[in-house]
């Protein structure tokens, strides 16, 4: 008998659709203002990091990705009220991709996608937390020796996964921009135990 144990992973999940106005969001997210990033070029975020804001139908919206959350949570195991921190549109123009990076500060991040169809090939890439030491000849493709890992978006998509994995937004191959939502989470109320115990609602008011 052959035994194959994973012990740990590192979780994305994707839900497909959340029955938001995709065409009220998008158009809301034109209207606002963005900043150039300083590592991606043709990359853009929102000047407002409290994007929820300049949405319509905003508490709607927050709630509906609250609902989404706290459900990957238990997915993933944990039991953790939560608060989203940050959360901010990007703009990516045709051509154009970001830079692999993290959200550091924060437990977990989730991004939003109110648009995007399957032909146009819109993605986002994962790349392996740990280092493969030796760039071993590969069979097939696993968890087990792939190093980066790309999800295909589209229209209605919401993903959530662990902030310390980094990401990238992949190439733009359409003629027009590509918008998203992003956020950062925190756990809500004591966490930690004995020397290590936090509570986490002073930093989260």
């Amino acid at each position: 008998m052959t035994e194959i144990y994973m012990p740990f992973a590192d979780p994305v999940i994707k839900y497909n659709d959340l029955n938001l106005d995709n065409k009220t969001i998008l158009k809301d997210i034109k209207k606002v203002k963005f900043n150039p990033t300083t590592k991606s070029e043709g990359v853009y975020i929102s000047q407002n990091l409290n994007i929820f804001s300049d949405l319509k139908k905003n508490s709607f919206i927050k709630d509906t990705f609250i609902i989404r959350i706290k459900h990957a949570l238990i997915q993933f195991g944990y039991a953790s009220d939560i608060k989203i921190g940050n959360c901010w549109a990007t703009l990516t123009k045709p051509k154009s991709r970001s830079h692999f990076h993290l959200h550091s500060n924060y437990w977990l991040s989730a991004c939003y996608y109110p648009m995007g169809s399957v032909e146009d090939g819109f993605a986002i890439k994962f790349k392996r937390p740990s280092p493969l030491i030796f760039d071993v000849p590969k069979k097939n493709f696993s968890s087990f020796n792939s190093v980066e890992f790309k999800l295909n978006i589209k229209e209605g998509d919401f993903i959530v996964f662990p902030s310390y994995l980094e990401h990238q937004i992949d190439d733009n191959k359409t003629k027009y921009n590509r918008y998203s939502l992003a956020m950062v989470i925190n756990p809500m109320g004591i966490i930690g135990s004995a020397d290590s115990l936090i509570d986490y609602s002073v930093f989260n008011k």
